[in-house]
Order: C-alpha cells, then structure tokens, then sequence
C-alpha cells in the first residue's frame, strides 16, 4: 500500500459460474464506488483513496445481472501522511514547528521532544497530542523548554489509531540575556569605550558565552565566556565624537540570543590651542586646529567686561568675536561639540586662551570740578573710571581761555 493507493486480493470461487466480479468501496458520508472486473481477476488496484480515511471494501460474484447473496467484505484505513517541509520558529522557551496541512483525514498530531545535554546524551522524552484547526498553514507549539538547550523534536499524524511516517528535526532553543549594560566613557579617553555588564544566571539559561559588537563593522567582535568573572569589556581605536550602537547577545554553540542594544556617543577630541589672527580695539578673530575624530560644531565662552558668559557656536574653525572693550584681557574658551540635543551630545574638554584687544580713545572724565579758587590759579579735580580708560593713560589736557574770547590755553598734566 502507499498513502493513496490499495492493492485488493482475493480467491476466485470454485463450482460456481458468474460472468464478471463488482468491485465496490466507500467511506463515511460517500456513495459507493463500483468497478467492474473480469472474472478471471484475483486482484485490483484502487486508486486516489484519501489518506487517512476507512474504506469498506467488498467483492462479489455477478452472472448476468444477478449478484451473489455472499459478497466478501474488509475495512481497509489508508495510511495517513506524515508532516513535512517544517518551518521550525525557535523561541526561548518554545519551539513552533509550521507546516503545510499533510491531506487527507487526520485525526490528531503527536509531538515528542527531548532534550539534549552537551555530552549528546539523550535525556527521556516528553509527548503531546495536539489537535490542530483545519487551516493552510498549521502550527504545533512545544513551550516550557529550557532557553539554550538542544532538542529533539518528532511530528506524526494519526487517523484511526493508524499512525503516520515520523518526521524529526533538531534544534537549539534561543539563550535568554537577562543582563544590564552600562556604557562607561569620559573626556580624557576620547577613543575608547568600556561595557560594565551585569550576568545572566546560568540557573535562567544555557549558554556558552557573551558577545558584543559595534555599528563598525571593521571593529571586531569581543567575546567574554559565560563564567568569566570580570564583567567589563573594553573597545579600544574607535573614533571620537562618533555614535555607536552598542550590541550584546548571549551565545549556546553559535545560537544567539535577542540582541540587547545601546546607544552611546564618544567624548570628541579637545582642541590644542587657540591663536588670534586678527586683533583690533573692539574685535578679536580667533583659530583653532581641527581635531581628529567627528564633531559638529565649536563652541566659543568668554565672559564680557560685565561679567556674562557668552556662547558663540561655529562650525567653523574660526570666528570674530564683536562688540569687545577697548585694552580689555579676555580669556576665550573653545570646546568641541558632537552630536546634539536630541542625539546624545557630548562636549570635549575645554581649551582656553587669553588675548587682549587693542588700545582706543579714552572715554569721557566722569566729575570735573574745581575744588580751590585763588585770584591767581585755580585748581581742578577730575575722575576717569577705569571702564573708560581704553588704554594707558598717559597725561590730561585742560584747555582753557577767557570768558568770550576765542583765544585758548591748553595745559598738560601726567596721569600718575
């Protein structure tokens, strides 16, 4: 017999004369089926029988076009068709095995499943009868399995106790990760990134090892064993300034877990040193070297002569500081900047210099007044803040002339 056809024997009889054989065959809720055979047959092949269902099978003898009283009857069940083309969906603690719907008439599915120790030990197995809805594409879930472990599944189908060909498959539940992940960077190692992790319990898992990767793929992958007992992990040569996605996975022989990801920006490269091109009384233009590794901008700080610190952004490795006091000392600070608000920004250390702005006219005196008047001379007192100086003073000039006339004097005093 195969899975659709059935091969019928039988013994022709003896001391009797018939003219042919009716062969007929049916199965619940079916009209029969009637061949005619020669009388000489003893044998006949059905064809396109369903797998899975239980024929009636009966033969008679037929002289003319009268029947036999005693016509030879068997029930036959068709063997059903096992499952095949598995498509095996592996969870950590399930396993789903989806397949097309095997035809013909199934009454349930049984599934075994074992596990399988390191060793290859093959440790007692566990069943299940399943009975699945009619649909296209069926699914046997297998849950409660060990994350990590390997498995021996088999699936057959059974119709009237008659059991199916066994299909079998093996496969490794995913590993859990149930670790934390700190990412650990500073100013001062701009290149450079260490993961501090907590571990996974071997009690909630099988696994073998951690592994962890970068988004640069020329940045080879670092492994750490399941029992190692130092949990940090460290990345050297990357490139600062830059956003890495961070990724770490347990492993059970080369099966990996679901990825637990990070995100996290290096600090940039700080800035060597600032010089100023350009300098006038009221403006200073600033130059700074690019630092390796990627940035987005620079951020300029001073603080002006009322004590405000400002901000300046360029993406440029220049700019012109405006609307600057006179002789005044300001110390400029550059710090890198990577990233923004919404990206994770990170700022490099800060490079300061201090640079002055030329001198200018001296502002006006604040008070001028005489303080003592002789027939003879009379003397002044007058004050310049220092806010107005703009410079070294060097001498006052006091100009003066009699009352209505154009006619004028100028004298000269030191400032010290």
């Amino acid at each position: 017999k195969s899975s659709n056809a059935v091969i019928v024997k039988w013994k022709r009889p003896v001391g009797t004369v018939f003219t042919h054989l009716l062969l007929k065959y049916t199965t619940d809720g079916m009209d029969w089926r009637i061949e005619n055979l020669n009388a000489t047959n003893d044998e006949a092949d059905l064809y396109d029988m369903v797998a899975g269902e239980r024929y009636t099978i009966q033969i008679n003898t037929v002289s003319g076009k009268v029947e036999s009283k005693h016509p030879l009857v068997a029930n036959h069940t068709v063997h059903p068709k096992p499952v095949s083309d598995i498509a095996p969906l592996v969870g950590s603690t399930n396993m789903t095995m989806e397949f097309p719907r095997p035809g013909g008439r199934i009454e349930r599915y049984e599934v075994t499943w074992a596990e399988v120790t390191d060793t290859g030990e093959v440790l007692p197995a566990h069943h299940k009868n399943m009975t699945l809805p009619d649909e296209e594409r069926m699914r046997a879930v297998v849950e409660d399995l060990m994350p990590g472990v390997m498995y021996n599944f088999e699936i057959h189908t059974v119709s009237y106790d008659l059991h199916s060909d066994i299909t079998a498959l093996s496969s490794r539940t995913l590993p859990l990760i149930l670790s934390e992940v700190l990412v650990v960077n500073n100013q001062q190692a701009t290149d450079t990134v260490t993961l501090r992790y907590t571990p996974t319990p071997l009690a909630s898992s099988h696994f073998d090892l951690y592994r962890f990767s970068l988004s640069d793929p020329s940045i080879p992958v670092k492994e750490k064993l399941a029992n190692d007992s130092e949990w940090k992990v460290t990345f050297n040569s990357l490139v600062p300034g830059r956003l890495y996605n961070i990724t770490m996975w347990t492993v059970a022989d080369s099966v990996a877990s679901q990825p637990l990801q990070r995100q996290d920006r290096l600090y940039p490269e700080p800035i060597t040193s600032i010089n100023a091109t350009e300098t006038t009384d009221t403006t200073i233009t600033l130059t700074w070297d690019t630092p390796r590794g990627e940035y987005n901008a620079f951020e300029v700080q001073y603080l002006n002569t009322e004590g405000r610190l400002l901000q300046n952004l360029t993406v440029q490795n220049m700019i012109t500081i405006t609307d600057l006091k006179p002789h005044r000392n300001y110390t400029f600070t550059v710090v890198v900047r990577s990233g923004t608000e919404s990206s994770i920004l990170r700022s490099s250390l800060p490079v300061s210099a201090i640079f002055t702005t030329e001198e200018s006219f001296p502002g006006k005196v604040e008070k001028f007044e005489p303080t003592d008047v002789h027939p003879g001379d009379i003397l002044f007192e007058w004050s310049l803040p220092n806010t107005e100086q703009n410079g070294v003073i060097r001498k006052f000039t006091i100009t003066y002339g009699l009352d209505g006339s154009t006619h004028t004097q100028q004298k000269d005093f030191k400032a010290w």
